[in-house]
């Protein structure tokens, strides 16, 4: 993989009509080198994360560039909108998602059974389990002594992570089988 603009960032694939919306971009922009478009001035890192985000968001190879990176073990720059933290927690939080897998209703049941909140890492997936089973937020956050706001984060990472798996092609749980508590 290159980092050269000229073919984009998307593993070099050739992409018929639009391309990648970084072709044309620094690809200084991507990486924590970056510079300002304008006279050559050093951009701060957080605004360099936004900007090269900000071309992210409307590509329209995105989920090919992350699929791409992750392929890779990427370890430096923007990539499918992600900085690399960003791809390794989601990585991490896949692994524990998918690692539930059939087992997640027995966990959950020992869970509550022992009146024990799940681990921050299991947490996304036993909220979703929950959910799947037609459990509403608020009985969740009851049932594993949890603040409110905190079950509506795991759901929401829970989803993140199920869009990042499919966009990676990773097969889901069976258990997982719609968008419950989604909003």
């Amino acid at each position: 993989m290159s980092r050269s603009s000229a073919g984009g960032r998307a593993g070099g694939a050739t992409v018929a009509t639009t391309g990648p919306a970084c072709r044309f971009v620094d690809p200084e922009l991507f990486f924590a080198c970056g510079r300002g478009a304008e006279a050559g001035q050093v951009m701060d890192n957080g605004a360099r994360v936004a900007a090269a985000k900000g071309v992210c968001r409307c590509c329209p190879v995105r989920q090919a560039c992350l699929r791409q990176a992750v392929a890779d073990g990427e370890g430096d720059g923007i990539w499918g909108g992600l900085t690399p933290m960003e791809r390794l927690v989601l990585r991490r939080q896949s692994s524990a998602l998918l690692a539930l897998g059939e087992g997640a209703v027995r966990l959950v049941e020992g869970l509550l059974a022992a009146g024990l909140p799940p681990t921050e890492r299991d947490r996304p997936g036993v909220v979703l389990l929950l959910l799947n089973h037609g459990w509403t937020e608020r009985e969740i956050s009851a049932a594993l002594h949890l603040p409110d706001a905190t079950v509506r984060a795991a759901r929401a990472t829970a989803w993140r992570v199920l869009d990042y798996c499919r966009a990676l092609g990773l097969a889901l749980p069976g258990w997982v089988t719609r968008r419950a508590g989604q909003g």
